[in-house]
C-alpha cells in the first residue's frame, strides 16, 4: 500500500513493528516513523493494514490514542 502511495507522489510517513517492513518502506522512499504516534502526528489521513480488529481498536483507543493525534 505505502509503495503505491508513494508512487503517486504522496509523501508517507509509516510504522511497522517488523524492522524488515520499515527498512522496505524508507528503501521506496518512505519516512520510518518510530512509533504509531510518531506516524499519525499531523497526518491528513490514517491507513492502517492491520489483521484484525482487536489490533485495530488498540493501535486507535489504546495509549497511543491515534484519534487524538489526527
Amino acid at each position: 500500500m505505502s509503495r503505491n502511495l508513494l508512487k503517486g507522489g504522496h509523501r508517507v510517513r509509516g510504522f511497522d513493528l517488523s524492522p524488515n517492513a520499515g527498512s522496505r518502506h524508507a528503501v521506496n522512499g518512505g519516512i520510518r516513523s518510530g512509533s504509531v504516534a510518531d506516524a499519525a502526528d499531523g497526518a491528513d489521513f490514517l491507513i492502517t493494514m492491520l489483521p484484525n480488529g482487536d489490533i485495530v481498536r488498540d493501535v486507535v483507543l489504546g495509549p497511543s490514542d491515534v484519534l487524538e493525534i489526527v
